[in-house]
């Protein structure tokens, strides 16, 4: 007879699928070790005077996505030989494990795993999406992905022949992914001194110049560059290019893939995401996605969304679900809308498979922003969204009730049809309004609860609204009744046989 329920023996033998796998013959010097391990005895020599114990064990936690989870027992074996090799091996232990699974986005610092097993540092392995982490130290490994330097250079020196004269200060802005940041040295040397004095790179870098404090990206001020500038990005399609794309909007995009050498105009996201937000904008009910718990300002962002989404007159729900997919996000069928509070690059939604849509935090305050306009400009860092957010709060919150239910209906751009503005109530007044009351009548207090609860009203309109409660007690029914026999499979009955 075959079992009814599988034996999980499966799980033992599956596959992971990925895009892409590369060949890394020698991960020491793909990774560069030794630059890790140097950085990692930095960081055990600050943290040596705060224990007392003898030959302490520094604990150090090797994140990798999926992709390169085939390299993670060469890379542990190697950091471990390099610090035996080292003099630091007299004074402390490295013990170096493997994260086998992210909670989130891969490309970020995933520092609650990492706490859960007690690492003191956390190595990150691939590309990153260089969002700071909160308070556990960091080092990066990006690796060194392989790029056709000469292919490089060539396109570039086309771009650049093609721009009018440099008399309008016309540049080409070059921003590429952290992957290939071992490359950009050897592309600027073969680069002819005329074709590099017209290009302005994003470098990546130390933060602060300083060893220990991650790495960050440098940007020209917005006011000197013009919409003219062409933007050039090195890298494989996917987040960097979306999140690229999208933050230099106004400019004309190249994309140079290096794996296949194409070089094309990416297809522009922003209609999509201007859809997006205007359905945002008509949400009564916003679901607020905790989509990471390591980036730093991630819960300040929080509770700003929290209070533009109240001071709106709109209602929220906080939903922690780890990584996002479609079963998830299609439970809570009451929601309007959600707002994912991720890295830049893990922010951005763009599956149709979702049935309700899914904005960014800047998205939202530009639906909710009555009063200005979108000009194009497109954030996604939280340090750039958190002031705008927050004059919008103000905003709202200097509104007198009487002023929001007098306020001109706006029209939706989804339904064809004029709008009012929400004035739902938040679950605090909500709470507040039913402990006042002095109950005497149960149908009176759900009346009054579901006045001020949207989530009460939806549950009237449906067919189905749960066990029915206004029948009496004593009226009801205790008598045991025999049930059924058998499985889900088949009950005795179901195929003409007598039930017992």
């Amino acid at each position: 007879m075959a079992a009814i329920a599988p034996s999980g023996e499966a799980a033992l033998s599956n596959t992971v699928d990925v895009a892409s796998r590369i060949d890394i013959p020698d991960a020491s010097a793909f990774f560069d070790l030794e630059r890790v391990a140097s950085e990692i005895a930095f960081h055990a020599t600050a943290w040596l005077p705060t224990t007392n114990v003898e030959m302490p064990s520094y604990r150090t936690a090797l994140q990798l996505p999926d992709d390169l989870l085939f390299a993670s027992d060469a890379l542990t074996s190697s950091l471990h030989a390099l610090h035996a090799a080292s003099p630091h091996a007299t004074r402390w232990r490295l013990d170096a494990f493997i994260l086998a699974d992210t909670q989130y986005s891969p490309c970020c610092v995933d520092e609650v795993a990492a706490e859960h097993f007690a690492a003191n540092l956390l190595v990150h392995f691939g590309r990153s999406c260089l969002s700071r982490a909160s308070h556990l130290p960091v080092v990066y490994a990006f690796g060194r992905w392989p790029l056709d330097v000469d292919d490089l250079v060539h396109r570039l020196e086309v771009l650049v022949a093609s721009l009018p004269v440099n008399e309008d200060g016309t540049r080409v802005l070059v921003v590429y992914d952290v992957t290939y940041l071992h490359a950009m040295p050897a592309v600027r040397s073969l680069l002819p001194t005329a074709t590099a004095a017209r290009i302005v790179w994003a470098d990546v870098a130390l933060a602060d110049g300083v060893t220990g404090r991650g790495y960050e990206r440098t940007y020209l001020p917005r006011d000197t560059m013009t919409d003219t500038w062409p933007v050039v990005l090195v890298g494989p399609a996917g987040p960097f290019v979306d999140h690229a794309s999208l933050s230099h909007a106004l400019h004309p995009v190249w994309h140079y893939d290096p794996a296949s050498k194409t070089w094309a105009s990416p297809r522009s996201a922003m209609t999509r995401r201007y859809v997006a937000m205007q359905k945002a904008r008509d949400a009564d009910v916003i679901g607020v996605v905790v989509g990471t718990l390591g980036v730093a300002n991630y819960i300040d962002t929080i509770a700003a969304v929290k209070r533009l989404i109240r001071a709106s007159g709109k209602k929220y729900y906080t939903f922690v679900l780890g990584k996002l997919n479609v079963p998830k996000l299609a439970n809570f069928m009451d929601i309007d809308c959600f707002v994912l509070v991720s890295c830049p690059e893990s922010s951005l939604i763009e599956s149709k498979e979702f049935y309700r849509p899914v904005v960014t935090p800047f998205e939202l305050t530009m639906a909710l922003d009555m009063s200005s306009e979108w000009t194009g400009d497109y954030k996604l860092a939280f340090s750039d969204v958190l002031p705008h957010m927050a004059a919008v709060t103000a905003a709202a919150d200097a509104e007198s009730p009487a002023d929001r239910a007098n306020a001109e209906p706006y029209f939706s751009l989804v339904t064809g049809e004029l709008r009012t503005r929400s004035t739902l109530t938040n679950n605090a007044e909500v709470h507040a309004a039913i402990k006042d009351l002095v109950v005497r009548d149960a149908a009176a207090a759900m009346q009054v609860a579901m006045a001020a609860s949207p989530a009460a009203q939806r549950l009237a309109t449906r067919e189905w609204t749960g066990l029915d409660t206004s029948v009496a007690r004593e009226d009801k029914s205790l008598e045991l009744v025999q049930g059924r026999f058998g499985n889900a499979a088949r009950y005795e009955g179901e195929d003409g046989t007598s039930s017992k």
